[in-house]
């Protein structure tokens, strides 16, 4: 009983945003910094291929990672947030990522984190979804 009381404690914990918890390198969902120093939130909506998908991440609170090649041939990544997934804006519009794969054709609309990702979180606008299979 002990072991599931940390467990979901750690969980809960986690899910709130506590700062010992929070994924570390590249995940960043603030706003990105131009170059007057002024913070913004830029908006960012991609259409592709998915290439990969890496879920490894989401033990830790980290994202789900969903490489995709754009129409315009570059590579994009879409960082889905896992626990914090509950608290997005846009949860009821973000395909489950455990149900993607390699080959789907997506449509995604987000903010920019600091390394250049889409995160679709932040607003009910925001979406991750399957286009075609």
């Amino acid at each position: 009983m002990k072991r599931i009381s940390l467990v979901l404690s750690v969980l809960l914990l986690a899910g709130a945003g506590c700062p010992l918890f929070q994924p570390m390198g590249g995940t960043e969902q603030g706003p990105v910094e131009d170059n007057g120093g002024e913070a913004m939130s830029e908006e960012r909506t991609a259409t592709g291929q998915i290439t990969s998908i890496n879920l490894d991440m989401i033990a830790f609170d980290g994202p789900a990672v969903v490489t995709i090649q754009t129409d315009a041939e570059a590579f994009t990544e879409i960082h889905v947030p896992s626990f914090g997934l509950l608290l997005c804006e846009a949860k009821a519009n973000i395909a489950d990522v455990y149900e993607l794969n390699a080959g789907d054709r997506v449509e995604v609309r987000g903010s920019m984190n600091a390394g250049g990702s889409i995160v679709p979180c932040d607003s009910p606008d925001h979406y991750l979804r399957v286009i075609s299979q």
